[in-house]
C-alpha cells in the first residue's frame, strides 16, 4: 500500500470518527436540554405545589385536588427526565461499543512506539510517522521520511 494510499485512508476514517462523534455530541446534548428544561417546570410546579399548600392552610382547609393534580404532574415530569436519563446512557454506551476505525477494516493500525531500550535493540521509530525503522535504515518504509 502506498503512501498516499494510506494517508487517504487515514483521512478517511478520521473524517468518519469525527462525524460519528459530532452526532453523538448532539445527541447528547440534545438530550440534557430537554432535561434541564423539564428540571424547570419541575420546579415551577413544586412552587405552584408550595403556592396551593400554603393558601390552603392559611385558610385553615385542606389542600385539595388542585394539590393532587400538580403532584401526579410532578411525577409525570419526574418519568421523563428519567427517560432522558436512560437515553442518554444509551446513547453514550453506543459511542463507546461503536466499533473503531480498526474494527472495521478501515484503517491500519499504527506502529507501536517503542520504548527506548526496545527500540535500540529492535531498530528506530520514524520521527514523523512512527514505523518501526531498522538502526541502518536511511529512509523510512513508511513515509519515505529521511531519517
Amino acid at each position: 500500500m502506498s503512501f498516499f494510499k494510506k494517508l487517504t485512508d487515514t483521512a478517511k476514517s478520521t473524517a468518519n470518527t469525527l462525524s460519528s462523534k459530532s452526532q453523538e455530541l448532539y445527541t447528547t446534548g440534545r438530550l440534557k436540554i430537554e432535561q434541564t428544561q423539564i428540571e424547570g417546570k419541575i420546579k415551577e410546579k413544586k412552587t405552584q405545589l408550595g403556592d396551593l399548600v400554603y393558601k390552603a392552610y392559611a385558610s385553615g382547609q385542606e389542600p385539595g385536588s388542585a394539590a393532587t393534580a400538580v403532584c401526579e404532574e410532578i411525577r409525570d415530569l419526574e418519568k421523563q427526565v428519567a427517560e432522558l436519563d436512560q437515553k442518554m446512557q444509551e446513547e453514550q454506551a453506543q459511542g463507546q461499543q461503536a466499533p473503531g476505525p480498526q474494527a472495521a477494516g478501515e484503517q491500519q493500525p499504527l506502529p507501536r512506539q517503542d520504548s527506548p531500550q526496545q527500540s535500540a535493540t529492535a531498530g528506530v521509530n520514524c520521527p514523523r510517522c512512527g514505523a518501526m525503522v531498522t538502526p541502518e535504515g536511511k529512509f523510512c518504509p513508511g513515509c519515505g521520511n529521511q531519517l
